[in-house]
Order: C-alpha cells, then sequence, then structure tokens
C-alpha cells in the first residue's frame, strides 16, 4: 500500500501566513485597494465571527487586493511577493525531512488553505520533492483573482486528499502547526508537530496524549 505524508504549508513549511503576505503586499503596492477591503470588511469579520465558509471572505480580500490588474500581472504579482520574502520564511530542517520521508517510501503531499497558484512558486523555489499540491484553487472574475473551490481547510483538506488519493492509502505522516489541522493528523500512523503557538500546542497535548513529535525549526532569518 502506498504510503504518503501530509504537510500543511503556512507555519509548517514557511513562517509567515501566505495569504496575509498577499493580501499586505496587495495593499502597499497601490494603497487605494484598502477602499475595497474596507468596504468589504463587516462582511469579512462576519464570516470569521461565525465560523462560516472561509471561500467567501478570502475571495473578497483577494479580489479587493488584486482587482484591475490583468491574469499575467496577478501571477507575476503572486510570484513577486513569494520571491521577495523566500529566503527568509522557509522552515530549514524541513529539507532533511523530506529526504528522510523518501527514503522511507512515502510520496510528500502538501496540503494547503493558500492559494495553490502562489504556493507552487516557492516549492519550485526551493526544489521540494513534493508529490502533489493540493490547495486553493484560483480564478480571475471581475478584474480580480478569488476562490474557484472551497477553502481548503480543516474538513475541506480530508475531502480533497480522498478526491485526488482515493481511500487505498496509508496515512503514514502529517505535520502541521495549527490545531485546524486536527482532521488531517488524525489518521496518520506518525504525527508531527511544528513551531506551534502555546494555545495550539495545549490543545494537542490534551488531544493526543503527548503522542506526537515537536519541532522547532527555524529559518534564515531567525537564524542569523
Amino acid at each position: 500500500m502506498k504510503k504518503y505524508a501530509f504537510f500543511d504549508f503556512d507555519g509548517t513549511l514557511i513562517s509567515q501566513d501566505s495569504f496575509m503576505m498577499i493580501v499586505k503586499e496587495g495593499v502597499k503596492s497601490n494603497p487605494l485597494r484598502a477602499l475595497f477591503l474596507i468596504i468589504f470588511l463587516p462582511v469579512i469579520i462576519l464570516l470569521f465571527l461565525f465560523k462560516l465558509d472561509r471561500s467567501y471572505a478570502k475571495s473578497l480580500a483577494l479580489w479587493s487586493v488584486t482587482f484591475g490588474k490583468s491574469k499575467k500581472e496577478c501571477i507575476l504579482f503572486f510570484r513577486s511577493v513569494m520571491n521577495r520574502y523566500k529566503d527568509n520564511i522557509w522552515f530549514l530542517e524541513s529539507k532533511k525531512e523530506f529526504e528522510r520521508l523518501k527514503a522511507l517510501g512515502c510520496d510528500i503531499v502538501v496540503v494547503t488553505a493558500s492559494g495553490q497558484s502562489w504556493a507552487r512558486v516557492l516549492l519550485r523555489e526551493f526544489s521540494v520533492p513534493s508529490d502533489m499540491l493540493i490547495g486553493s484553487r484560483l480564478g480571475y472574475f471581475c478584474f480580480g483573482v478569488i476562490l474557484t473551490s472551497k477553502n481548503c481547510y480543516r474538513h475541506e483538506k480530508i475531502n480533497r486528499i480522498q478526491k485526488q488519493l482515493g481511500t487505498n492509502f496509508s496515512w503514514y505522516a502529517g505535520y502541521t502547526d495549527h490545531i485546524a489541522d486536527l482532521p488531517m493528523l488524525l489518521p496518520c500512523q506518525n504525527k508531527y508537530i511544528i513551531c506551534p503557538k502555546p494555545k495550539h500546542l495545549i490543545d494537542f497535548k490534551e488531544f493526543f496524549n503527548n503522542k506526537f513529535e515537536l519541532f522547532h525549526w527555524t529559518t534564515k532569518a531567525n537564524k542569523g
């Protein structure tokens, strides 16, 4: 039976939230875009507060900071943001972990709520030997970028994994920093928690009765 190792992306392979990086840089590139965010902010806040589908909230935020760009300009924008920060946000220890997993015969799948378009930029840049990238799919609509799939978050990650891989495989390992990935960790034989926030670490300890490995990975920025 084929073995798979599943990695979250934001906070697990990189030290930042890549979606927020895109939003911040979009506003900085043209401060007028902040007006769109302000207009949509009440809706975005309500969607998050009531834990409704984040797909709409993320689409509104993403569209706000890309409105007016052509498809090509949006792609170049995502690429430029990732390339600008790549050297300081990638966890250096991840490469050895990938090599260890590959030696064990595991295929590596990166599963992220962030956009596949910009996550792929960093995975290629660091030559990550991932066999599959599963993330929120993006599309161009009314002169801006939105999500064209459900936000790949919590249980949606399981839905997308099973849609891509079926059910006849071994959940060998799972890696994350966030308690939201509990559904993805539960079926994994080996559980790895990467640089979690204290509140998430407490939850992991209670839920798994300390039966996981805790890694404190570092970036080039915090090594220097």
